[in-house]
């Protein structure tokens, strides 16, 4: 399911929000963690330990929130169109486009200036590259 800008937006807001939160809290522990350390002598070395990792989080999450979202290697498939002239036997393909459908009238032939109509419609795979790769050799 794909999230509209909307709702990827507020997401977005919400984890900014959790790391300015996440922040403040980290400050707020250093500083216990050093007047601790002026009135007593002695360091809370874990308090300081948690503050810092949650300090080094803070700052990958926002550096990651920044890069630009990799890419997963699932591109979707191209779909073409094939249009043909039941007259002249003109054929042309074309990138597919939203409400194409097999027999469709289409646009008049560049030839013969008679209506064209959608012959095929179809997907390009790797397979098919790499078939006329072969037969090119």
């Amino acid at each position: 399911m794909s999230k509209s800008s909307g709702d990827l937006r507020r997401t977005q807001i919400y984890f900014v929000l959790m790391i300015i939160v996440l922040v403040l809290l980290s400050f707020i522990t250093l500083l216990q963690v050093f007047r601790t350390y002026e009135k007593k002598g002695y360091v809370d070395y874990l308090s300081l330990a948690l503050s810092i990792s949650a300090l080094t989080l803070s700052a990958y999450l926002i550096l990651q929130m920044r890069m630009k979202p990799q890419k997963t290697g699932f591109e979707p498939p191209e779909v073409f169109t094939i249009i043909r002239c039941p007259k002249c036997g003109f054929e042309a393909t074309r990138k597919f486009k939203e409400g194409d459908y097999i027999l469709k009238e289409a646009e008049q032939c560049p030839k013969c200036k008679e209506p064209t109509f959608i012959y095929m419609i179809f997907r390009k795979t790797d397979e098919e590259e790499k078939k006329r790769e072969r037969h090119d050799l």
